[in-house]
């Protein structure tokens, strides 16, 4: 009889601790939107949500404005080749071959001991080939036909592949 009363007064312990667990829980559900400590840790999981989205939405910012300033960059060198370059055309049109040739080109003047033919175009055209007139003067359509964005797209790739001449 010694072991049933130590059985049932374990039985007894583990009921009772059962019987203290459920109303604990109970009054933590309770009890749980009134306790200080849930509403730090709300606080400091809404405080960590909205540093993770600023920063998220700073790096996203700093990475368009990098793109930004890469092509600004491209352009501002673009722009530099170009003034360079005219630049030296400014200096070539300062000088006396340049003033030279144009004198010839646009007045027919020549310089002394030569003489300047004046052909018409009709009689120069003359004596060119046909063929080499065309291959001077490459013909265009006057209207020519304008293919969707997606089309013309496909018929550039087929023209690079295939090695033809795109069509203007």
């Amino acid at each position: 009889m010694g072991n049933l009363q130590i059985i049932t007064v374990v039985e007894y312990n583990i009921y009772i601790v059962q019987q203290k667990i459920k109303t604990f829980l109970k009054k933590t559900k309770r009890y749980q939107l009134h306790d200080p400590q849930t509403w730090g840790l709300i606080v400091l999981a809404l405080i960590a949500a909205t540093v993770t989205w600023s920063g998220a939405k700073s790096i996203q910012l700093n990475f368009e404005l990098q793109k930004k300033v890469v092509v600004l960059q491209e352009q501002n060198k673009v722009q530099k080749l170009q003034n360079e370059t005219q630049k030296l055309r400014n200096e070539y049109y300062k000088t006396d071959e340049f003033k030279e040739l144009s004198a010839r080109r646009i007045f027919g003047k020549a310089a002394p001991g030569e003489q300047v033919y004046i052909v018409p175009k009709e009689v120069a055209l003359a004596q060119v080939s046909p063929r080499q007139q065309a291959q001077s003067q490459p013909q265009q359509p006057k209207n020519p036909v304008v293919l969707p964005k997606y089309q013309q797209n496909m018929q550039d790739w087929l023209d690079f592949f295939f090695h033809r001449t795109p069509r203007q």
